[in-house]
């Protein structure tokens, strides 16, 4: 299971319209999404009620070849939850250093360098509020995952629309 699921799909348009396709889908009457699309960059979350888990789409929009245009992006939460693994990673990673500095020091004094067991903690706990994280964080928001990626494949697949004043 990815930490960030990846996301990517073609559309048969040029990046101008696709773009627009977007957009034109977010700012609809009754779109169950939310979000922007600028010049090669798109955002998208859904307008159901925004949890701490809530996922939101970002990805890039590359013109292809072709003349279509792949997007391409990956599914993860919001801000403040990338904030909140950094802060428990910082904390485990500061643990750890002092754990050595401890372990190094009661090697020298000659007595059992327990301290090394806590770094080996922290990376047990590392790994298990990563794994742990991305496992409860997308079976929370699979079912907005889903609507997002349907959202967005209905909004490439469906002809231009111009919006009614």
């Amino acid at each position: 299971m990815a930490l960030r699921p990846p996301f990517e799909t073609t559309a048969t348009t040029d990046l101008e319209e696709t773009r627009q396709r977007l957009n034109m889908a977010l700012i609809a009457k009754g779109s169950r999404c939310r979000g922007s699309a600028n010049e090669s960059f798109v955002e998208i979350a859904s307008r159901r009620k925004v949890r701490f888990w809530s996922p939101q789409l970002r990805a890039r929009l590359s013109p292809l070849p072709s003349g279509g245009t792949q997007l391409h992006g990956r599914f993860a939460p919001a801000s403040q939850v990338w904030t909140l693994y950094i802060f428990i990673y910082l904390n485990l990673a500061f643990a750890s250093l002092g754990a050595i500095f401890l372990g190094i020091s009661q090697a020298i004094l000659g007595r059992t360098p327990w301290g090394f067991w806590v770094t080996g903690a922290a990376l047990v706990v590392a790994f298990i509020v990563h794994r742990l994280g991305a496992f409860v964080g997308q079976r929370l928001g699979s079912d907005e995952m889903d609507e997002i990626s349907e959202f967005v494949k209905t909004a490439l697949s469906s002809p231009q629309t111009t919006p009614k004043s």
